[in-house]
């Protein structure tokens, strides 16, 4: 009897758990006939079906290796935002940022923008382009030049008072009893100590940066390094393959061309006034004042600087070109032979010319000019010294 009762039992568990599959089965298709039939409408409608966005999985730290667990990243496209996420729920769920896009910013550039305590970084992406395509699935490593708790390394730097040691050289005051001897008048020797002026070598030590031994701009990178116009990272690394972004570009340029910042310079009239870092504005309002940087009109008819977004080459030929128009006032008249000449956009090709003619800035062995690609910290220092070698 317990055997027939089990069996009935079984034979129910049996045929509620087939009931069960059917039920999610006819789910299933029922929701994939709505999608094929939403497509089946849009198409009869002549609409082409919407992109799917783009997942990139973030690894975001500081300049000295620290991870940044809390805050806001942003992705951008064409200056406008394209995707966000909260930093500490995707390291929570291991969820990447979705990245939306449509026809129009397919294989355009994606930058990104870390917000922590309250204050917003532009991140250097690795690889350094990250252009946006539909259903992307890609790794990105983002790095931001800002301090979050657990930074190691500048404790150490508290080392340095070490050096107080010299005071031993008081010891020197031993050395009136030479007194006694009338060399004393070797002491003026110690113009010798003029030679101290070479201590300005100190900035070669600085030189002394990790990551150039294989740089094809590394002279030229010591050489800025070395007149205090660029520097490095604090783990003495340049990192001459990432981004710069147009404040920074702009900071070097102005220091190269010796120009005074302006200090206390309102930046109201432009629509991304509040995005001008405190430390870049005075270089920024130099460069405005100089006739350098003009901005860019945006559709609402409004002017922006965009100082944290990377800037181009064409954008960066733009400029030098300006440079070169003021020193010499005249435009040279050489047409461009670059493949790629047709991508470079008609309110760049002046200053292309120029800064091509003036041997600041030149193509690719491939022929081509790469208007769009973004400037790598290596080629700004180029540029910029080519510039200082023009005065």
């Amino acid at each position: 009897m317990r055997n027939k009762e089990s069996l009935r039992s079984r034979a129910m568990r049996s045929r509620s758990l087939m009931w069960s599959k059917k039920a999610v089965l006819l789910a299933v298709l029922l929701a994939l006939g709505l999608v094929f039939t939403g497509a089946a409408v849009v198409l009869a409608e002549g609409d082409a079906p919407p992109l799917l966005p783009a997942f990139y999985d973030l690894q975001i730290k500081t300049v000295k290796g620290v991870d940044v667990t809390t805050g806001t990243v942003k992705a951008y496209i064409d200056g406008q935002v394209a995707g966000e996420m909260d930093i500490a729920k995707a390291r929570e769920k291991s969820e990447p940022i979705v990245v939306n896009g449509d026809d129009s910013t397919a294989g355009k550039p994606v930058t990104f923008k870390v917000t922590v305590d309250g204050k917003e970084y532009a991140a250097v992406s690795d690889p350094a382009s990250v252009l946006w395509q539909s259903m992307d699935v890609i790794t990105l490593k983002l790095t931001i030049d800002a301090e979050v708790a657990g930074e190691p390394t500048e404790p150490t730097t508290p080392t340095e008072p070490t050096t107080p040691t010299e005071p031993t050289t008081p010891t020197e005051p031993t050395t009136p009893t030479e007194p006694t001897t009338p060399t004393e008048p070797t002491t003026p020797t110690e113009p010798t100590t003029p030679t101290t002026p070479t201590t300005p070598a100190a900035p070669e030590k600085e030189v002394k940066l990790t990551d150039i031994g294989d740089s094809w701009a590394k002279e030229k990178i010591e050489a800025l390094v070395g007149r205090g116009i660029v520097g490095g990272y604090p783990d003495n690394t340049f990192r001459p393959n990432n981004q710069i972004t147009r404040a920074e570009c702009v900071t070097i340029l102005v220091k190269t061309l010796d120009l005074k910042p302006e200090e206390g310079a309102s930046f109201d009239s432009y629509s991304d006034a509040s995005s001008v870092p405190e430390w870049a504005k005075p270089y920024l309002a130099a460069a405005i004042k100089a006739g350098l940087v003009k901005g860019s009109t945006q559709p609402d008819g409004k002017i922006s600087l965009s100082p944290q977004e990377p800037i181009t080459r064409v954008e960066l030929a733009v400029i030098a070109g300006r440079v070169l128009a003021q020193k010499s006032g005249t435009t040279p008249a050489a047409d461009l032979t670059f493949a790629d000449k047709d991508q470079i956009p008609a309110w760049g090709q002046d200053g292309v010319k120029d800064a091509v003619a003036g041997g600041i800035i030149k193509g690719y062995p491939d022929n081509t000019f790469a208007a769009a690609k973004q400037i790598t910290r290596a080629e700004c220092a180029v540029i910029a010294l080519n510039l200082l070698e023009k005065k």
